[in-house]
């Protein structure tokens, strides 16, 4: 209804009559309607003065007030349903003409003017409640103006008579409100805006009462007060609004609401708000009730509206006219802290965002990696009140960033400013990055170039094959997959310092599942003629690492170690089986070890699964078919060495049981035995069953005794369990 009324209605959307001196119905500011005009209307009993009675007919615009159902501002327009209605009844103002006329004369000058002045200045404009035939500052006769446009009905009083007749002057640089009575009608009261007023003072009637009162009815216009409510520090501006009703939808609770115009708010105060910027005001409502408003500067938003809810709504009286005072305004930097423990969070909404020049509705459409922000804050509620840079995403639906904000200390109810927000990129990080390289990572740099991302240690630069950006718990990290590594090499930042991980790899599965996250420290990155070599810590073990040879890359198949391993095998599958494996194969595994036995970690793991390929073609000999490795690994079951939980989960080809392996390939062939019937005895709780294959019905160790300078060698196996 705000909309239409603004629509049909412009120059009353302002909320009082300063806003527009424009003619609604056809006549001209300042000119006196015709005699014939006038005498066509009907008159009341005539005063004895009659010449105190003419007065001009002008125009003056005013805001309407909408019905109760919808936004709408009541300046100046009291609401007819709280206003204890009079009758216009001519006698009645015929037997007062004594009084009237002794109003309207000029007062006899004074004995002692000095204090008179003094007196009049204290009291100018003020009218007691407990005398109520305590003497207005004017009265006037006034003719009623119906307008055309809208059926409002206003009674105009000419500025300079009611200057003449009040003693006041009106300060066109000033803003005034008036209080008074129309005879017959009702109350009224008027914001004055000298700056945009016209000669003519407009007085409306309430809109219920407009359709009863004929055009051209004479009433009295009795103006008991005046006060001015211009803008000063303690007080920005002061506002007249008709409180209204709005249902709860959605599961929120039901609220009072009161407008007022932007338009009229901005001058009034002498604020104006900036496009995209969002502002916090407060103030009082009837001089009582506190309220804050939240509002964002847009031509969308037309009107400033304060709400109150549960308790404080129902001290506003609904469809009652209440005075508005604004005590100060200043743009939005803050939020407060919500929720508890885990769901303790702090959400910038879109609005604010916005503000801080972050384009969220394309962010809205955007893929999740490209939803990235970086804010910059400060907790006011605690001891260190430093700036803190935070990540976050911004969600799709609502436009807003939730963050876990109690990841860096913040409570319930803490108070935080957002000092500024920048939507996070892969430039940025990198960036960042340079710019905070230290300790661990004192010798490496990121590069971007293009679309291409490098890793620069020592000088030497490595082309990551792919790199992903993301943030979690209010912190972000570049994600580089560089070959010829499993492993993900991750650098998280937290807006001051960076911690590389070894990570298992973001992908997908083999079997297309998503892997847990697990990582481990990176204590060193070193760059030589060999490659790229990292230090990173594995439970209690320091790992070293390397770029293998191009030659590592591939590995010889398993159906083709399978045909070239011969295999006498035992009565029983417990005991000890012999192999025999042919002389290419052995150069092969030679050439391997040899290859890695220099990059420490890498050894040892291309030593087990070269260890776990020769023991599954043993077993394949044994009536045994391989199901999948490693199955109980946290991260899904897979052939890579790293994996945890036992190697390998077997089917009997006759019987269709399940079995469990664990190999080993020690130079000491019986302490391997002992330390693998330890570990798969102490796994058994959590390794009886799998859920994709079922019952597993028992577990094997089977410890490799074979040397890298002979092709002959056995393979023993001790059941576990």
């Amino acid at each position: 209804m705000r909309e239409e009324a603004e629509a049909k209605y412009p120059e009353k959307v302002g909320g009082c009559a300063e806003e527009s001196g424009e003619s609604r119905v056809g006549e001209e500011i300042g000119k006196p309607a015709s005699d014939s005009a006038l005498a066509d209307r009907p008159q009341l009993a005539e005063p004895r003065d009659a010449k105190a009675m003419e007065v001009p007919e002008t125009v003056a615009v005013r805001a309407t007030q909408e019905d109760l159902r919808g936004p709408h501002s009541s300046e100046d327009m009291p609401d007819a349903r709280d206003i204890p209605w009079g009758k216009a009844v001519p006698e009645a103002v015929s037997s007062r003409a004594d009084k009237e006329d002794a109003a309207r004369q000029p007062r006899r000058p004074s004995e002692h003017p000095e204090n008179d002045k003094h007196e009049a200045e204290a009291n100018r404009g003020q009218r007691t409640d407990k005398d109520e035939a305590a003497e207005p500052l004017a009265t006037f006769s006034a003719t009623a103006v119906k307008q055309a446009t809208d059926g409002m009905t206003r009674f105009e009083v000419d500025k300079s008579d009611f200057e003449e007749r009040s003693g006041m002057k009106l300060d066109g640089e000033k803003v005034y409100a008036f209080e008074g009575e129309i005879s017959g009608v009702g109350s009224f009261r008027k914001i004055y805006d000298g700056s945009s007023e016209t000669d003519r003072l407009a007085f409306f009637a309430p809109k219920e009462k407009s359709d009863s009162i004929p055009a051209g009815e004479r009433h009295d216009v009795r103006i008991d007060s005046v006060r001015e409510v211009s803008s000063t520090k303690e007080s920005l501006g002061t506002f007249f609004a008709t409180a209204y009703a709005v249902a709860g939808r959605e599961g929120r609770e039901d609220s009072v609401r009161l407008d007022i115009p932007k338009a009229t708010f901005e001058r009034r105060t002498g604020f104006h708000f900036e496009d995209g910027k969002t502002y916090e005001g407060k103030g009082k409502v009837d001089g009582v009730h506190d309220f804050k408003v939240t509002h964002t500067g847009s031509s969308e938003n037309r009107h400033v509206i304060i709400s109150f809810f549960g308790e404080e709504a129902k001290r506003i009286e609904v469809g009652k006219e209440h005075t508005v005072t604004v005590e100060s305004i200043e743009e939005k930097r803050t939020l407060t802290v919500s929720g508890e423990g885990p769901t303790t969070r702090l959400t910038p909404q879109k609005r604010m965002l916005e503000s801080l020049g972050i384009d969220v509705d394309s962010m809205r459409t955007a893929k999740e990696e490209d939803r990235l922000v970086e804010l910059t804050v400060r907790n006011l509620s605690s001891s260190d009140k430093s700036e803190k840079t935070i990540y976050g995403r911004v969600q799709a639906r609502e436009g807003a960033i939730p963050l876990s904000i109690s990841n860096i200390g913040a409570n319930h109810g803490d108070t935080f400013e957002l000092l500024g927000a920048r939507e996070h990129t892969v430039r940025n990080f990198v960036e960042d990055f340079n710019k905070h390289a230290d300790g661990v990572t004192k010798n490496v740099r990121l590069s971007l170039e293009g679309e291409k991302l490098y890793l620069d240690v020592d000088g030497k630069k490595f082309l990551a094959k792919s790199h992903s950006l993301d943030v979690h718990h209010l912190q972000t990290f570049l994600n580089l997959e560089v070959e010829p590594f499993k492993q993900d090499i991750r650098f998280w930042y937290d807006g001051e310092r960076t911690t590389p991980k070894f990570a298992q790899p973001s992908r997908p599965m083999e079997d297309g599942s998503k892997p847990k996250p697990i990582s481990w420290g990176i204590r060193s990155f070193r760059a030589s003629e060999r490659g790229l070599e990292v230090t990173f810590v594995m439970g209690e073990r320091i790992v070293t690492t390397r770029a293998a040879p191009e030659s590592l890359k591939e590995r010889m198949p398993m159906k083709e170690i399978e045909g070239r391993i011969k295999v006498v095998a035992g009565d029983k599958l417990e005991g000890n089986h012999s192999i025999r494996i042919e002389d290419d194969v052995v150069s092969y595994i030679n050439d391997r070890i040899t290859r890695t036995k220099w990059l420490n970690s890498p050894y040892f793991f291309e030593r087990g699964s070269l260890g776990e390929d020769i023991g599954s073609t043993v077993f394949s000999r044994l009536g045994y078919e391989e199901v999948t490795r490693h199955p109980f690994d946290p991260n899904g079951p897979g052939g890579d060495p790293y994996k945890t939980g036992s190697d390998a989960l077997y089917r009997n080809r006759k019987t269709g049981e399940l079995v469990l392996v664990e190999f080993k390939w020690w130079e000491n062939s019986d302490a391997a035995v002992e330390s693998a019937l330890e570990e798969v005895r102490g796994r058994r709780g959590r390794e009886t069953n799998d859920p994709q294959h079922g019952h597993i019905s028992g577990a094997y160790v089977a410890s490799l005794n074979l040397s890298l300078k002979s092709n002959r060698g056995e393979l023993r196996v001790k059941r576990a369990w």
